[in-house]
């Protein structure tokens, strides 16, 4: 009975023991009653939470139902080995910020301007929001992993942030997703669009970028400026959707209407370029498998064009699968076949272009299309289910098939180089040799020479920001 008048007012140990005794036993009494108020907030036990240097510490609880932003303003807690189910919100006059191995399952949000160290030390974040705010003490995110885009725009360190080990856990597609979502919310509580959302990741990638160049950690830079490239597409990308309908929109004035230029289609159309080939000059293996793409759709196409006028005129195609045998037909009949069939040829050198780029789109960006085959798929089972069996079933047949295909022309330039190397440098034979115009193997080995140098620059770009040699 007097345990449970003490706790109910531990005003009166003063007057049980007099001097020190008093105040040892009262502070104690406090510690007793905070772990009590602690563990009913968390929903923790009370053996789990220890007390030292001046805070509390919550140790191995999972599955925090809901966090409470209340008892943090209290009691400095510390969090150890949590994982938090419901949404963390930090707010205003929080004693102590420190996460040690917490996963969070939900939003973390901080909004406010943090005048407490913030430390986040293995944590495993899904959705971040520090928008706008403002951190005048140091702030540590020492290996944290990230399943989905934070939000750091328009945050101000006013000391520092020290960033270790960061993990992205998420790809371009996965970023889009988050962006597109759900609406949010600015300062005067309009809602943004979706390449208003997309420009606010990009500059909260920005933030990060410029902090880890000025502690000179490139490498982790150009991940992070490949992120920030991800975000300029999504919001050219949403911008020319934006301009599209309003287009069509006859209710909108004509000088309040999305504008989307040239100038925006050409940088949409690199950036998606680059980050097909070389995800935008940050993963090696991706830049070599579409340089080795690349050379042998050139060397699939030019056998193609001697094996089409070997057999054109009469000649055994047995008796000529070499290459330098192909050859000697080939430049023994195409001068006389370029002067009787002029219009023919120069028709044929059009397709032969058309058909070198549609192979390299095809076999390079083939996700755009894969993306638009399911989601035709999806409306297809709302009408048929018959008809979109037999449809997925061919889009895995042709899958397979571009695959194996795919296979054969990186193999093919290691074939090449091994039989005849100077095919694979048109430039050197094909344009000092005395040709006809309008040489469909000229026409060829010019688009190749040109689209070569593109992509030899980005896999030497690539190599170099893969490697140690500084920027």
């Amino acid at each position: 009975m007097a345990r449970k008048r003490i706790g109910k007012n531990t005003k009166t140990l003063k007057n049980l023991t007099p001097g020190d005794n008093a105040n040892k036993t009262e502070g104690v009494i406090n510690k007793i009653i905070a772990k009590r108020e602690i563990a009913k907030a968390f929903n923790a036990l009370e053996f789990n939470i220890l007390y030292y240097n001046d805070s509390f510490a919550l140790n191995n609880t999972r599955e925090i139902a809901q966090f409470n932003s209340k008892i943090i303003k209290k009691y400095p807690i510390s969090f150890i080995d949590c994982s938090f189910m419901g949404e963390v919100i930090i707010e205003p006059d929080t004693k102590r910020i420190y996460f040690d191995n917490c996963k969070f399952e939900s939003n973390v949000t901080i909004r406010f301007k943090v005048e407490v160290e913030a430390c986040f030390y293995r944590c495993d974040f899904k959705h971040t929001n520090f928008d706008m705010s403002i951190f005048t003490k140091p702030m540590i995110f020492y290996g944290p992993t990230f399943r989905e885009a934070p939000n750091f725009n328009q945050v101000i360190f006013a000391d520092n942030l020290n960033i270790v080990g960061i993990k992205f856990n998420f790809n371009f597609d996965s970023l889009q997703q988050t962006i597109m979502r759900k609406p949010y919310i600015d300062e005067s509580n309009k809602s943004k669009g979706k390449n208003e959302v997309a420009y606010d990741f990009r500059d909260s990638f920005r933030t990060l970028k410029n902090i880890l160049i000025k502690d000179n950690n490139l490498l982790d830079a150009s991940n992070h400026h490949k992120f920030e490239l991800y975000c300029k597409e999504i919001e050219l990308d949403s911008k020319k959707d934006l301009a599209s309908e309003h287009k069509k929109s006859k209710n909108i004035p004509e000088s309040e209407k999305q504008k989307f230029t040239a100038k925006d289609f050409i940088d949409l159309f690199i950036l998606r370029f680059y980050r097909y080939t070389s995800d935008h000059h940050t993963d090696l293996s991706i830049a070599i498998r579409s340089m080795l793409i690349f050379i042998g759709i050139f060397a699939f196409l030019s056998a193609g064009i001697m094996v089409f006028f070997t057999i054109g005129d009469g000649y055994q195609l047995f008796g000529a699968l070499d290459t330098a045998s192909l050859k000697y037909f080939y430049d023994a009949n195409i001068k006389n076949f370029i002067q009787n069939n002029t219009a023919c040829v120069v028709g044929l050198n059009f397709f032969i272009v058309l058909l070198f780029l549609t192979l390299f789109i095809l076999l390079i960006i083939h996700t755009i299309f894969d993306a638009q085959l399911i989601n035709l798929a999806k409306r297809l089972k709302q009408k048929n289910h018959l008809v979109c069996i037999i449809y997925i079933k061919l889009i895995r047949f042709t899958k397979c098939l571009r695959q194996l295909f795919t296979l054969l022309l990186c193999i093919l330039p290691f074939v090449i180089l091994v039989s005849s190397p100077k095919f694979l440098v048109p430039a050197i034979g094909l344009f000092t040799d005395n040709r006809s115009p309008f040489d469909p193997l000229s026409t060829i080995g010019a688009v190749y020479t040109i689209l070569s140098a593109i992509m030899l620059f980005s896999l030497i770009k690539t190599m170099r920001k893969n490697s140690i040699v500084p920027n």
